[in-house]
């Protein structure tokens, strides 16, 4: 039986696709969103729960989580300068640590793929992709880590 479900990345392309396909299968969605009014005129913007807050602020990411049984993490830190991948680092750490606070159960990421070479001589954006996602792992919580390469679809920015 579903019950509540995170997603943080929402505004992005894979995470309004998402949202959509949860509330179709029955969940509650409760979404983490720096910026909620990039929500408005979505479809299902009536039918979840937006919590406004950021994913580098515990006490946020914690507020979001609680009650939920699973946590997507979807975000990305790349307009955060040349240090990107130390930025999602961090926000993979508090994102696991209010996990284990509030008794997730499964943490869904999505990464990227990445070359089978030693993490320090990977590209940053491929090095923070990695590192998300063995910070997320070492939380102890049960996670799923997907790694696409590019997403391409109908309505996605790139394409544009």
């Amino acid at each position: 039986m579903p019950g509540i479900a995170l997603v943080t990345g929402a505004t992005g392309y894979v995470g309004g696709r998402l949202v959509n396909e949860l509330l179709i299968a029955g969940w509650q969605v409760r979404i983490l969103a720096r910026s909620p009014e990039k929500l408005r005129g979505t479809a299902w913007a009536d039918n979840v729960t937006v919590i406004e807050g950021d994913i580098t602020n515990e006490a946020d990411v914690r507020a979001a989580m609680r009650g939920a049984s699973v946590a997507y993490f979807l975000v990305h830190a790349l307009q955060h300068g040349q240090q990107f991948d130390q930025t999602e680092t961090g926000m993979a750490k508090v994102f696991a640590a209010a996990a284990q606070q509030e008794s997730i159960s499964r943490i869904i990421y999505l990464g990227g793929l990445a070359p089978d070479i030693a993490v320090d001589q990977m590209s940053v954006h491929m090095r923070g992709r990695v590192n998300v996602g063995a910070e997320l792992a070492a939380s102890g919580i049960p996670t799923a880590e997907f790694r696409a390469s590019i997403i391409i679809g109908s309505g996605e920015r790139s394409c544009s």
